[in-house]
């Protein structure tokens, strides 16, 4: 058992209980104990040599007492990625966690793929992990470990092999913020449960932004139950014609009931021939859902495609 009121003392650790239940849980490393994390970590009995390490330690020592087990909600805010993503996978997967609902797991950014500073004043650079992921999901069996998962978060760059969305049938909300896998795609293979999606996307260190073909990943054989898709805060490659051709043309847009884009704005120069035309031609396909934005759009395409204030 382990002691719950130092890791209480640490900070890092938020713990929510309920009738000596342990519900919720959430993680993110405390600045103000620094000094006085390797003694909490030697009393965790695990090396304290390497600082960037302590991160990792606290999270196990919590994720493999049997006392989380019961958990049903966690937040794993990382910053020593480079080591506690994968050890926390495995300390996750340590357990078949029958009532864990909802989980984050990622780590904060300005910049997806920037350098990024860790605890002990180094620094990691996340493309040297392309192809490889942080989190080695797969090996770790990490998904078949929560089949109870009904919400999941994932924020970051490059660190899960996939998504096994067969393994987590309860599935239904799926956040995204950055590139969260490993080869750099922005979407999961498949989710059959899924029903609401959101992804946001902005420029990377290099000033690159989501290529627009990364949106023909979402097919109905991958997302059968997908009917919510937010890319409100998502900027592509693409301009916002070329974005609405490319929806139109998704097979997966006919099962869809809303739509979130971050602007609908088309200028002549984006159409080759006659605007109203075109953007006539297009509306039908739109026409059967909810389609909102999120920064704006010309008054007479919100007209004809009925867009949502």
């Amino acid at each position: 058992m382990i002691d719950f009121e130092a890791l209480a003392a640490d900070g890092s650790w938020q713990l929510t209980w309920s009738d000596n239940r342990l519900e919720e849980a959430v993680f993110r490393l405390s600045p103000s104990t620094a000094a006085a994390r390797g003694a909490l970590v030697e009393q965790l009995d695990a090396d304290a040599n390497d600082p960037e390490q302590w991160e990792a330690t606290l999270i196990e020592a919590l994720l493999t007492d049997p006392t989380s087990a019961g958990l049903r909600r966690l937040e794993l805010h990382l910053k020593d990625f480079h080591h506690s993503a994968r050890r926390a996978a495995r300390a996750l997967a340590g357990f078949r966690r029958e009532q864990l609902t909802v989980l984050y797991f990622g780590h904060d950014f300005e910049c997806l793929f920037e350098p990024a500073p860790t605890s002990a004043g180094s620094t990691i650079d996340p493309l040297e992990w392309l192809h490889e992921g942080f989190v080695d999901d797969i090996a770790n069996n990490l998904w078949e470990a929560l089949p109870a998962l009904r919400e999941l978060s994932a924020e970051g760059g490059l660190l899960f092999d996939d998504i096994d969305g067969k393994a987590l049938p309860e599935l239904t909300e799926l956040r995204l913020r950055g590139a969260v896998f490993a080869d750099g795609a922005v979407f999961p293979q498949q989710v059959p449960s899924l029903r609401s999606l959101t992804l946001e996307f902005g420029p990377d260190v290099f000033g690159t932004v989501c290529p627009g073909e990364q949106l023909a990943a979402l097919d109905p054989a991958g997302f059968p139950a997908l009917r919510h898709l937010d890319l409100g805060a998502a900027e592509f490659d693409t301009d916002d014609y070329d974005t609405l051709v490319t929806l139109a043309d998704s097979p997966l847009l006919p099962q869809l009931e809303s739509l979130t884009l971050r602007s609908v704005y088309i200028h002549e120069h984006d159409i080759e021939g006659d605007r109203p035309a075109a953007l006539a031609a297009l509306a039908p396909a739109f026409a059967h859902l909810t389609l909102t934005v999120a920064d704006g759009t010309d008054d007479d395409v919100a007209a004809l495609f009925g867009i949502a204030d």
